[in-house]
């Protein structure tokens, strides 16, 4: 009976540390898109002010 409980934690342990890794690449990947686009932006309006 020991060894189910122990089984059963250490199956729900991984499957939380999986989820936890998984969310954190997903969010990760989406705020750096966000953050390039706005570098991009930023930049683009620089060159056009620089240009003339």
């Amino acid at each position: 009976m020991g060894n189910q409980m122990l089984l059963t934690f250490l199956l729900s342990t991984i499957f939380s540390l999986i989820s936890y890794i998984v969310v954190t690449t997903v969010v990760d990947r989406k705020s750096k898109k966000m953050r390039d686009e706005m570098y991009k932006s930023v930049w683009e309006d620089y060159r056009k002010r620089s240009g003339k």
